[in-house]
Formats: C-alpha cells, structure tokens, sequence
C-alpha cells in the first residue's frame, strides 16, 4: 500500500437529504480506484459526523459490519466499480432522529475511506462532503 497512489480526496456531498424513518442507500462510484487498490479487499469505513472532525459518530458502515450499528450494510459489485451502503428505516428513525437533528442541525459530514488489508489501522479517506437529513414522519 505504501507504493500505491490514491486519487485526490473526492466531493461526496449529498444532493437529497437522508430521511429519518426511510431506508437509506448510498451509492458511490470507484471505477477511478481500480488501477489503484483492490476495491473487493480493502476494509471500505464510512462515518457520518455532526461536522469535520467532530468526535460523535452518528452513524457508521464498515466492511464486516459495525458493532455500533450492526445493520449497517457495505457491498461493492462484482465488477469492484460500484461501493453500495444501506441502512434499513428502523436504524435511520433512531439515528437519524428529529432529536438528533435538533441536537446537530442539518447538514452534517460524510467521510468514506478504507483500511488497506496490510495496514488495518491507516485509514485513507477517499471522499467528504455534506450529508444532509430531514425528520420525516416517525411513527
């Protein structure tokens, strides 16, 4: 990994806002990385954050699972082009909260990176930008 050349760090802002309550899915093109890293091996972590920075994690996918938010869901298609995360509608009512939402207003920051296989604690980001939520109807 060290050798290797990572592309510049990409705009991943968000054009709609993610709905508390709604399934979530995420979507976001690696076709530039595949000369450069093994997209299907890398440990893939995405985070969403109040701000940059911030120390609170609102929510988080990673390759193999998260133990905070276990059904977060990382997938990258077989042709390594696509990485794919979802959440189902109940994570999103809890995490993506109104009461959250008041806590840490709108719009809040994503990053996604990965964990090489042979350096498992050097996270290289590929990607920031806004994320922004709306309440939606919470039943």
């Amino acid at each position: 990994m060290s050798q290797q050349v990572v592309p510049p760090i990409r705009d991943i802002t968000q054009g709609q806002p993610a709905i508390a309550g709604a399934r979530l899915g995420l979507i976001f093109d690696l076709a530039d990385l595949a000369g450069l890293i093994d997209v299907e091996n890398v440990g893939w972590r995405a985070q969403i954050r109040p701000q940059a920075g911030h120390p609170v994690v609102l929510y988080e996918w990673r390759t193999g699972g998260s133990a905070q938010y276990p059904a977060s869901e990382t997938a990258v298609d077989r042709a390594g082009s696509k990485l794919r995360l979802s959440a189902s509608s109940a994570q999103t009512r809890v995490h993506l909260s109104p009461l959250l939402q008041t806590e840490y207003p709108s719009p809040w920051r994503i990053e996604l990176g990965f964990y090489a296989p042979d350096a498992p604690d050097d996270f290289i980001c590929i990607g920031v930008g806004d994320f922004p939520v709306a309440p939606g109807l919470v039943a």
